[in-house]
């Protein structure tokens, strides 16, 4: 995904995002990295995870799939939930950004968006703003990181990241509804991703799916009516 060559357009063989289209699901696949400012800045509207070229490309994006595409799939190399404990390499240190992002979905009624992300080295779901502290939920985010999960009988996430207790914040300061989240337990290489989209059925749906390694550990399946940010407020 940072590598040039990475990119399929080959009219921008240098630029490290672009978009892919399956059947009638879009995919933005963003990169979190190559053009962000300093993690450590104070969050404001002057820091971003994105750049200006990149999030301008990203929300347009977001309106040009808003009636072509029956889902639209932000695939982001870092975390999209602001509620992972400490960890600040994740939208959770650019969260004005993120809610900039949030707020053009709602603002312009852009149905069937969801976030698919890795980098945590464990898999989780989560309903973005889906907390009784959020807004609205309605923008889901399914996470796995298969290459790099962490497995239960090396020591679990918190003593290998050393980061207190949870994995995220307590329940009573999150924004977001955290679905399900797990370590690895059969490998390093155990925790696989999937979601299933079938757009012939009268109402569209996703089946998010977890694996630990051929275990299914979680699955939910998301009708496109789900999947509107705006809806609960």
């Amino acid at each position: 995904m940072y590598v040039g060559e990475g990119n399929p357009d080959p009219g921008v063989p240098n630029r490290t995002f672009y978009e892919l289209e399956y059947g009638d699901s879009a995919f933005a696949v963003i990169d979190t990295r190559g053009y962000r400012t300093s993690r450590e800045l104070p969050d404001n509207a002057n820091k971003s995870i994105l750049g200006l070229e990149q999030k301008q490309w990203l929300l347009n994006w977001l309106s040009s799939k808003n009636t072509t595409a029956r889902f639209k799939f932000i695939v982001s190399p870092l975390g999209f939930t602001s509620d992972m404990g400490e960890v600040i390499d994740s939208w959770g240190g650019f969260k004005t950004e993120r809610d900039e992002i949030i707020n053009y979905i709602r603002q312009n009624r852009i149905e069937g968006v969801m976030v698919l992300s890795g980098d945590s080295h464990f898999a989780y779901v989560t309903n973005i703003d889906g907390a009784p502290g959020g807004e609205a939920g309605g923008l889901y985010e399914a996470s796995a990181s298969p290459i790099s999960a962490f497995d239960r009988s090396l020591g679990g996430f918190r003593t290998l990241i050393g980061i207190p207790e949870e994995a995220f914040k307590p329940m009573d300061q999150r924004t977001d509804d955290i679905l399900f989240y797990s370590e690895g337990q059969k490998g390093a290489t155990s925790l696989i991703g999937m979601v299933r989209v079938d757009t012939t059925l009268p109402v569209p749906e996703a089946k998010v799916e977890l694996y630990d390694a051929t275990t299914l550990i979680f699955n939910k399946t998301l009708v496109v009516t789900d999947l509107r940010a705006w809806a609960g407020i």
